[in-house]
């Protein structure tokens, strides 16, 4: 009976101890499991709060890594038209805006970091592109004269080449680089500006060429050549902004996207005159050489759609237009009179671009 009445008791003290919260086990064994604070789930994103719910809330000082790599097709706009070619009526029959550039794929590369939860730095570089086109025209009666006409100056320079001429005609190449350095702050996951450098290059050649009589082999006897390249340096700051809106579960995003910088143009001209009037031995003259530095301006527009397949991987598609101004452009830098004594001392930085065009590719977040 005694041991009874102990039992109960012990049972008791148990009872109350527990009841007092206070643990009461062997210190040499492991406490007993604690519940887990209850998770609150947000209402709409279905995630669980205080957890990110997109790929750059991180926790400070943490570095997302993300990019993208796209083909871009661009297609650019003409220079200034300038007249190259009469005839005996006289009207002029070639201009600088034969034939057309036609789109040209490209590449464009993008690599971000993540500085903390609402701040990354971005490094973009897109181009590798290269137009061309070409345009001629002929006349069996050689009666073709170049746009400056004849020089008629004796002891002046040899254009016998391009004077009475079967055969007038053009090749106009240009290429684009472009490269970014930008700081980029989060304001949401949809909305962010940025601020930055921005490097451009734009290179052009254009080379007018004549044949004095049908069959005349390049560099032949009786061909001509007056080529003028252009080579633009611009290098100036930027700023930019980016909206998007989610749609079909935050897996696919409509966004446009817009970019406008100041720069400075260090431009170069060149020309360069050939003329081969026997097949003896060619008569080159350099005519002019030209640099100098303007005030540049470029604004950058787009709209994009991106579909994430996974949480990390994504595809997207867009169109760009990109306009380039104070230029210098190899048409027009042609000079209204090639002959030395006449050659104007100034270079025409003056051209725009527009450059345009669709892109595809993929994106990454990490």
């Amino acid at each position: 009976m005694a041991w009874n009445s102990v039992k109960r008791m012990l049972a008791n003290v148990a009872l109350a101890v527990s009841a007092s919260g206070v643990w009461a086990a062997d210190p040499l064994k492991p406490p007993a499991p604690q519940p887990t604070a209850p998770q609150v789930m947000h209402p709409e994103q279905g995630h669980l709060v205080g957890l990110p719910a997109h790929w750059h809330q991180c926790a400070d000082g943490c570095a997302w890594l993300y990019g993208s790599a796209e083909a871009l097709w661009l297609r650019r706009t003409d220079s200034r038209r300038e007249n190259l070619t009469f005839n005996d009526v006289p009207v002029f029959v070639l201009n600088t805006d034969a034939g057309e550039f036609d789109h040209e794929i490209g590449a464009r590369f993008l690599v971000g970091m993540f500085l903390d939860r609402n701040t990354s730095v971005e490094a973009l570089y897109f181009g590798l592109h290269d137009w061309s086109k070409m345009a001629s025209v002929t006349d069996p009666a050689q009666t073709l004269q170049p746009y400056w006409g004849q020089f008629g100056v004796p002891g002046g320079l040899d254009d016998s080449a391009f004077t009475d001429a079967f055969a007038h005609g053009f090749q106009y190449d240009s290429r684009l680089h472009n490269v970014e350095l930008n700081l980029r702050q989060w304001y949401s996951p949809y909305l962010s500006t940025l601020v930055g450098f921005r490097y451009v290059y734009v290179r052009d050649k254009f080379a007018f060429f004549s044949f004095d009589d049908p069959g005349v082999p390049i560099g032949g006897p009786g061909f001509g050549l007056y080529q003028v390249n252009t080579k633009n340096h611009l290098l100036g700051l930027q700023i930019g902004a980016d909206g998007s809106y989610p749609v079909l579960w935050d897996n696919l995003v409509l966004g446009i996207r817009g970019k406008a910088g100041l720069f400075i143009n260090s431009a170069k001209q060149t020309s360069r005159f050939f003329n081969n009037p026997t097949g003896e031995g060619p008569i080159t003259d350099a005519i002019t050489d030209e640099d100098g530095n303007r005030l540049a301006s470029l604004v950058e527009v787009g709209a994009y759609v991106t579909y994430w397949i996974t949480p990390n991987i994504a595809v997207r598609g867009g169109y760009d237009l990109i306009y380039v101004a104070g230029l210098a452009l190899a048409p027009e830098n042609l000079d209204n009179s090639p002959l030395p004594l006449n050659a104007r001392s100034n270079l025409k930085d003056n051209g725009d671009i527009i450059y345009h065009g669709p892109s595809i590719g993929v994106e990454f977040r990490w």
